[in-house]
């Protein structure tokens, strides 16, 4: 019986103790974007693909050999002849030395030129032998025909090599069953007006193609007026990079100027010019594989400042002298910089109590002014359970954590909450006595 008592009085001082609704566990100090929020700290958008891609080697030899010159040697020069019956052959060679480790595919890539007529063109592999000294007289002998197709016009030939690659080296020759004196050209390594018209073995084999943005990264702010490095990796074979700045997802302009592309090199100096009036923290750089855009990759976002205006804010109220109670109270603060969005939150104590509001700062156009004033009101209810002296606020960078202002300890009253009724204290008063009457008689009985 004692013990049912005892838990009976219990019960209805817990029914008439004041809960506070308001202090709820603290939550993070900032429920909108942070730079120092990990969770926030996205995945930004890429393009991963895996892909067939081609490697070039450029012929390590070639020349020609003409039976009307037996013992002329034509090395070093810009093209070379084939026809004449089959009396100027065409003579080249290839190493291994970028073939993949895993290849799909082994083509040889010929530009012909001054091709008049329909023509019967061969390719066969032959022995060894070297660029400098070969002649009609000390021609290699010949090995398997690899291929035969028919020219119909000038142009770039590709014939597939890869059942012949074999050791680290590949020796070739061109032969035209012309008629006597006419030859068609080919032009040979050493010509000097244009790359693509090369001789190339071709390699195709397969890749993974990806970008990741080094920099800027979600920490990055970035000042007008100052130059800045963009840097990056590259997995697989990408050669040309397109540069581009969002805003969001608005794309705003391409980085490297008029060229339509950059070299791949990893890195590329940005300038942020002060007309661009670029300011807020949404920024992005995307970059884009030149010759194939499924490839791509995305930056963090990133903070732009204007005019290398430094950010800070100064918290006017509340102060040391202020007292907030039931109803609206001014909360007013002043920023430099460019500050798009504060968070405002409550201490009592230095322990966190509650999130007050999320200001967004919208500027005016003329950015020429240092400072800026902000201020809202805070409504404080009768629900609300504050009293005390020793409140306070802070007011956050919600983009930069390292840019705050705390007030000073002010005091918040607010409806007092009444205790138990007088009648319910009457009530436990009775209980306690009858206890201690119970306990006396049992006393006295025993």
């Amino acid at each position: 019986m004692k013990s049912k008592n005892r838990i009976l009085i219990g019960f209805i001082l817990l029914l008439f103790t004041p809960i506070s609704e308001n202090f709820a566990e603290p939550t993070p100090l900032c429920d909108t974007r942070g730079s120092w929020h990990t969770s926030d700290i996205e995945q930004p958008p890429s393009g991963a693909i895996e892909r067939n891609t081609t490697i070039k080697t450029v012929a390590e030899q070639d020349t020609y050999i003409d039976a009307d010159y037996p013992s002329s040697n034509y090395g070093g020069q810009d093209w070379f002849y084939v026809g004449d019956n089959n009396r100027s052959i065409a003579l080249l060679s290839f190493n291994f030395t970028d073939k993949p480790a895993e290849y799909l595919r082994a083509e040889i890539a010929l530009d012909f030129w001054s091709v008049g007529e329909t023509t019967e063109v061969e390719i066969f592999n032959t022995s060894s032998w070297e660029e400098s000294s070969v002649t009609w007289n000390t021609k290699p002998s010949f090995g398997n025909k690899i291929a035969t197709f028919t020219l119909t016009g000038d142009g770039i030939i590709n014939i597939n090599v890869t059942d012949y690659i074999e050791g680290d080296q590949l020796f070739l020759a061109v032969c035209c069953d012309l008629g006597s004196f006419d030859t068609i050209i080919i032009y040979s390594r050493e010509y000097e007006y244009g790359e693509n018209n090369l001789p190339y073995l071709i390699w195709t084999y397969l890749e993974d193609a990806s970008f990741s943005i080094l920099s800027p990264s979600s920490f990055s702010i970035w000042v007008s007026g100052e130059d800045y490095t963009i840097s990056w990796n590259t997995i697989g074979n990408i050669e040309k990079v397109k540069i581009a700045l969002y805003d969001e997802g608005l794309y705003l302009e391409e980085l490297h100027g008029y060229s339509g592309y950059e070299e791949n090199s990893g890195s590329f100096i940005w300038t942020i010019y002060s007309f661009d009036d670029y300011r807020g923290d949404r920024y992005r750089i995307k970059l884009t594989d030149y010759e194939d855009p499924n490839v791509y990759s995305y930056s963090n976002y990133f903070k732009i400042n204007h005019n290398g205006d430094d950010p800070s804010i100064t918290l006017l109220s509340p102060n040391i002298s202020s007292q907030f109670e039931v109803g609206e109270n001014l909360i007013r603060i002043e920023t430099t910089g460019y500050i798009e969005t504060v968070g405002i939150y409550l201490y009592k104590d230095s322990v966190y109590v509650e999130t007050i509001a999320n200001w967004h700062l919208t500027y005016n156009n003329d950015y020429t002014q240092e400072e800026y004033g902000w201020a809202g009101t805070w409504t404080i209810t009768e629900e609300d359970v504050y009293d005390g002296d020793d409140y306070q606020v802070l007011v956050l960078d919600t983009d930069d954590d390292a840019i705050y202002d705390i007030s000073p300890k002010f005091e918040i009253s607010t409806k007092s909450i009444a205790g138990p009724p007088l009648f319910m204290i009457g009530i436990i008063s009775l209980i306690g006595i009858s206890l201690i009457l119970h306990k006396n008689l049992r006393i006295r009985s025993s």
